[in-house]
């Protein structure tokens, strides 16, 4: 007499058949369409989780890290205040004449000396905002900290300026070089400072190219 030897939940068990005495052996292998829901089903659970994991680096970066910057100044009218001056002095700057002003200039070095002196013009100006800027009143010893290294970073930058007009003075078509801070121009620590405080205007001058 022959057993059936398919189970009620669609997989094979040990069935003996008939009188022989011969046990087919159980298998545990499920139908195909149930391995295929369980895959499916691991392969959501890990995107659900990959989704939950960047949301909460985002809200974390965008809420919570970004308002703890150590560069953050409590004094915010100081901080309103140096945006308007660096507004107004960054109009000034740009409405001098660019480099590619001077590129049809003969002979060469004519050129490079008149670049040079509008260079030293921009420099004055900045000089000028400095100086302005350590003028305005600070309401905390932590923003005067604060402001205090800024402007002693923008102070290094400018005499970094003010030595390349000197190079340009004497016809040598340099690139600019500036201090750095810990293997980077200085101007990337100033101007993480200026965007942080709201001070955009207030990051180094673009008019060096």
């Amino acid at each position: 007499m022959l057993f059936d030897t398919r189970g009620s939940s669609g997989w094979s068990g040990p069935r003996r058949c008939g009188n022989l005495g011969v046990v087919i052996p159980r298998t545990d292998e499920r139908p195909p369409a149930e391995s295929e829901r369980s895959r499916s089903k691991l392969a959501l659970t890990g995107l659900a989780v990959l989704v939950v994991g960047i949301s909460a680096m985002y809200t974390y970066a965008f809420f919570f890290a970004s308002g703890k910057s150590p560069d953050k100044v409590p004094d915010r009218a100081w901080a309103t205040a140096a945006e308007a001056r660096c507004a107004g002095d960054r109009a000034r700057i740009y409405a001098l004449p660019p480099a590619r002003t001077f590129r049809d200039v003969q002979p060469r070095t004519e050129a490079i000396r008149q670049r040079a002196l509008v260079l030293d013009q921009a420099n004055a100006m900045i000089g000028e905002e400095l100086a302005a800027i350590r003028a305005l009143p600070i309401a905390d010893d932590t923003t005067r900290k604060l402001a205090t290294q800024w402007l002693a970073d923008y102070d290094v930058y400018l005499k970094d300026r003010e030595d390349h007009a000197l190079v340009l003075k004497q016809g040598k078509d340099a690139a600019f070089t500036e201090t750095t801070y810990k293997g980077s121009p200085m101007s990337n620590r100033m101007d993480a400072f200026a965007r942080v405080n709201l001070m955009k205007s207030c990051q180094v001058p673009l008019d060096l190219g």
